[in-house]
């Protein structure tokens, strides 16, 4: 036999295997039973969407005060750190033989200040009992004199000593801290964003150790068109804020996910538009409790324009979500069929979505029983004792 009879005897029992797959009885698919909602155009708010991402408001490269080797460090790439907490050490052994010999050089200074105190006392004591012998002609106007003088000039020796140790306590005072400076703190709450540094790398006055970003408190910041700016100064006015990231999928069906979404005041608006887009930055500061908004993350605003009007809009638990994106399942004649859409923004417990060629009021959405269903799946709606015959776009 030749290499093409061979051939051409391949295709042939793959057709006849075609056929009778064809040809074999087909058992019709269970009707999944679903409830719906009609897909709407509504007048609602009229909301504008912007972008942005969120920035932390404490970020800070945390530098070395002094020069000297690293003895250890204590903080890696990702590590939540505390206020106060050691971040890394320097090698700190010339800066205490400062501090020890300027706390002896106070001490000594001390010592000299109690001298002297007590040589004034001393001749405080000889000047009463010259004033004394003067009264009863016993001491000279001379010797009192000379007496009295040497009060004074204790006393302005005293008065040096006094001065000369203040100097050397500021002095032993400036080494203590110095010595202190040689252990790296963190100045506040913050996680470690990037470590700059090693043990035994030699590190000079200003050299970076690590950086440092607070996350308790962080803002989202957003670009906002020129025409809407003047309106959300109002301090009434609320923006709505979404970090997608943040979307929490529901546990019982994973293609349902619940919005991570803030509606909050604004907090300022930076006066530096961009010349060519016209957009300003808007910042929106919010409290990050649980750390979870991380500096990068990107963010969708809703900023209300102001006006209202006509949009579609389905219920939200219609909407499911894929790696592709958004999209609803429709009773489509009996049949579940999936539409991709695009969601706006919620009002109540709808949402606003795009325009659809495929979508219009009256069309079905269905709500409940789509985690399960799959395309072309005939479907029953509950309450209705036969499957509807409406095809997508009905009703528009």
């Amino acid at each position: 036999m030749s290499v093409t009879d061979a051939a051409r005897g391949a295709v042939l029992a793959v057709a006849c295997l075609l056929f009778l797959l064809a040809s074999a009885p087909t058992h019709a698919q269970p009707a999944a039973l679903v409830r719906v909602d009609e897909v709407r155009l509504e007048r609602v708010d009229r909301w504008r969407q912007v972008s942005g991402d969120v920035r932390s408001l404490r970020r800070s490269l945390i530098a070395a005060q002094e020069e000297g080797h690293v003895l250890e460090v204590n903080a890696d790439e990702g590590d939540e750190i505390p206020a106060g907490r050691v971040i890394a050490r320097l090698d700190p052994v010339f800066a205490t033989l400062e501090r020890d010999r300027a706390a002896a050089d106070a001490q000594a200074r001390e010592g000299f200040v109690a001298e002297r105190r007590a040589d004034l006392e001393r001749a405080r004591r000889d000047l009463l009992r010259f004033e004394e012998g003067r009264r009863s002609g016993a001491t000279s106007d001379v010797e009192f004199d000379q007496a009295s003088t040497r009060v004074s000039i204790f006393e302005a020796q005293l008065a040096q000593a006094e001065a000369d140790a203040e100097v050397f306590r500021k002095r032993a005072e400036d080494a203590a801290q110095r010595l202190e400076r040689f252990t790296i703190r963190a100045p506040f709450n913050g996680v470690v964003a990037r470590k700059e540094t090693e043990v035994g790398r030699w590190l000079n006055r200003g050299d970076p150790v690590v950086e440092l970003v607070s996350l308790d408190l962080v803002e989202a910041r957003i670009d906002v068109p020129e025409a809407l700016v003047d309106r959300i100064r109002d301090p009434e006015v609320r923006i709505r804020i979404r970090i997608p990231a943040l979307d929490r999928p529901d546990p019982e069906d994973p293609q349902k996910v619940e919005p991570h979404e803030l509606e909050l005041p604004i907090t300022a608006v930076v006066p530096d538009v961009d010349p060519l887009s016209r957009l300003f930055p808007v910042r929106v500061v919010f409290d990050n409790t649980g750390q979870r908004a991380k500096p990068g993350m990107s963010v969708i605003g809703l900023v209300p324009t102001g006006s209202r009007g006509e949009e579609l809009t389905v219920h939200k638990d219609a909407i499911l979500r894929d790696d592709a994106g958004e999209f609803i399942y429709i009773n489509a004649g009996g049949q579940a069929m999936p539409v991709r859409i695009r969601s706006r923004y919620g009002v109540g417990d709808r949402v606003v979505i795009g325009p659809h060629p495929e979508l219009g009021p009256g069309v079905q959405a269905i709500i409940e029983g789509n985690e399960r269903l799959f395309p072309t799946q005939p479907v029953r709606v509950a309450g209705e004792e036969r499957p509807r015959t409406q095809t997508p776009g009905e009703g528009a």
